[in-house]
């Protein structure tokens, strides 16, 4: 069921698929008895990017998927957190989130204890270039908003402020 999952996401992507289509999938897992693992939910939200890549998803789809998950038993790890800020980022180009999502995000890996890495940096980018005011402005939304000089730190500087 995984690989149906991917097959989704790979359609989504195309615009093909949407996130309903990835659910009726964990459907037919549950309704053979097969539980659904990390894989399977980061296939998920796999789909969701696809989705949000077409403007037809935001933050609160993805989310909804990884409340899914951990109400499932199953811990979100380092590729389900990062996929979910893809989530943010993908849905910012098309107005439908903000730097604040990505906070939110944020503070989820904050609490899981996952570490930041390259493809949270990536992510982050795409959202403050989708949000970002005109040249020479920064994005702020309020206590504990990342600035857009951010991206120009050197990541262990970046996982210092954002740890605080």
């Amino acid at each position: 069921y995984s690989v149906m999952m991917a097959v989704v996401a790979g359609a989504a992507r195309h615009g093909k698929a949407t996130v309903r289509d990835a659910e009726l999938v964990l459907g037919r897992m549950g309704q053979a008895r097969l539980r659904p693992d990390v894989v399977t939910y980061n296939a998920m939200l796999a789909a969701c990017v696809g989705v949000a890549q077409q403007g037809r998803a935001s933050l609160q789809d993805g989310a909804k998927v990884v409340a899914m998950m951990t109400s499932d038993g199953v811990v979100p790890d380092a590729v389900t957190l990062n996929t979910l800020l893809e989530v943010v980022a993908e849905a910012a180009r098309h107005g439908k989130a903000t730097v604040r999502d990505g906070d939110k995000v944020l503070d989820m890996m904050r609490e899981a204890g996952v570490g930041m890495d390259m493809t949270t940096y990536r992510a982050l980018r795409k959202v403050w270039d989708a949000t970002s005011p005109p040249a020479g402005g920064s994005v702020h939304s309020g206590k504990g908003a990342v600035d857009k000089r951010a991206h120009m730190m050197a990541p262990t500087e970046r996982q210092a402020a954002y740890a605080r």
